[in-house]
């Protein structure tokens, strides 16, 4: 697998057609700062008024999901350190505190949080 993946952090962008009540576009952005177009991560399934509500669920859980990703791989990242550290029995315990404080909140935003 070549490339690199876009810059963190990500987040749903929903984007309410006025033509069209009750359809949505949804996607996954990374916003590099106020006022600078955002670049797109991934183009989710369109949201439309005949989708049933688990249908429209679905989408926007699965968005929350890939939002979260750069998070969660850094998260990943920390963590294997921080067990090479643990065998040589250098790694404290602080550390993995840190970790798992910042997986708590890592894992409300892939479940749709802020």
């Amino acid at each position: 697998m070549g490339g690199t993946y876009t810059s963190g952090p990500w987040k749903v962008w929903r984007h309410d057609n006025k033509r069209c009540k009750g359809h949505a576009w949804l996607m996954v952005i990374h916003e590099v700062a106020p006022h600078v177009q955002a670049q797109k991560v991934c183009q989710m399934d369109d949201l439309y008024p005949e989708m049933s509500e688990e249908e429209r669920q679905t989408i926007l859980a699965n968005a929350s999901l890939i939002a979260a990703a750069p998070e969660m791989y850094a998260l990943l990242e920390r963590f294997v350190a921080w067990d090479d550290l643990r065998k040589l029995g250098a790694a404290p315990n602080r550390i993995l505190d840190e970790i798992a404080e910042s997986a708590k909140t890592t894992l409300a935003k892939a479940r749709g949080g802020a």
